[in-house]
């Protein structure tokens, strides 16, 4: 970083990044037959070791307008070996009134997060309780013949754009309060989809592609290797939005000390998937969705509605100690 004049300066860097996901079959007593009890071991077939190669670079630049008004600008390009090319912006800005009493400030970027390596390779087969027993479900990569067979396409990244607005006050030197609103819309969002069954694997011969992947190499009526299969997928659309709070009080004179007192909070007022979730035409057609209502409920209401922190902090010549309690809000 270097500032160039009294009230414009840049700051430039690069990374460079290797990422190595392996997957490390189990013992095959963990696996063979009925392996494992309640959760087998990794197959030998699902093992493996994948790389990522990573280079991305970055230039920002901040301009002093006036002594209230302030711009700032950054762009950051990045090369993925498995994803070709990315590049995001942000732009944002602050302007002071009141003698800088009070702040006005904003932002709006852009945003991009290509899958990680186990979102994209891992594959195993994992146990879970249902109807008081044990029963099993397949985890498959977007790269495996079943996921190709049910017409599951490959991860793609994430994209997002992201806007905020807020105040700022620090009427005394010891009081300070900001207030921020945010909107975070995620295109291509990667979830984890439900556990898609199909009720024909029960046939000695299923009728859906999906039942002949849960069949696997069980023969007969009533028998079949996997209750249900599981995929990363780009599932959905995402709109969040709210409000954060931060306040902060500090040199209370209080005996021989100084006390200060500090509160955070966040209000989600949105959260919610944006239109229909991209169901496979496989999928849709054994009656399925890559969504239940139970994932849905997870997206939208899994976290709570709000989050406060009340802290205080009491500080005696070398010593200091601190009191936090968090308060969270309603959750489904």
């Amino acid at each position: 970083s270097k500032s160039l004049t009294d009230n414009f300066s840049i700051a430039f860097g690069a990374e460079v990044r290797n990422e190595t996901y392996r997957i490390i079959a189990g013992d095959t007593a963990s696996y063979s037959r009925e392996g494992a009890n309640s959760f087998p071991g990794i197959r030998a077939e699902n093992a493996t070791t994948n790389n990522r190669f990573n280079l991305g670079a970055y230039v920002d630049a901040t301009w002093d307008v006036s002594k209230d008004f302030l711009i700032n600008a950054a762009i950051r390009g990045e090369k993925y070996s498995d994803f070709g090319e990315a590049f995001v912006w942000k732009l944002s800005s602050r302007y002071k009134l009141a003698e800088g009493k009070a702040v006005i400030r904003g932002s709006a970027s852009s945003g991009f997060r290509a899958p990680t390596l186990h979102q994209i390779y891992a594959q195993s087969t994992q146990a879970s309780f249902a109807g008081g027993t044990i029963v099993l479900s397949g985890l498959f990569n977007n790269r495996s013949k079943q996921a190709f067979a049910l017409g599951v396409p490959l991860l793609t990244p994430e994209k997002s754009n992201n806007f905020t607005l807020g105040l700022g006050f620090t009427p005394t030197k010891n009081l300070s309060v900001t207030i921020d609103y945010y909107g975070i819309t995620i295109k291509d969002r990667i979830v984890y989809s439900s556990s898609i069954n199909s009720d024909d694997k029960l046939l000695a011969n299923p009728t859906t592609e999906l039942g002949r992947i849960l069949k696997g190499a069980s023969t007969g009526a009533g028998n079949f290797d996997l209750a249900s299969a599981q995929f990363f997928i780009n599932g959905v659309k995402t709109k969040t939005s709210g409000i954060d709070l931060v306040a902060n009080y500090k040199n209370i004179a209080l005996g021989s000390g100084k006390m200060g007192i500090n509160l955070a909070g966040n209000y989600t007022s949105q959260n919610e998937i944006v239109g229909t979730p991209n169901d496979p035409p496989a999928i849709k057609s054994a009656g399925a969705s890559i969504l239940s209502r139970q994932i849905i409920s997870l997206l939208e209401e899994g976290r709570p509605k709000y989050k406060a922190v009340l802290g205080f902090d009491y500080s005696l010549k070398k010593f200091g100690v601190s009191l936090n309690n968090t308060l969270f809000g309603p959750t489904k």
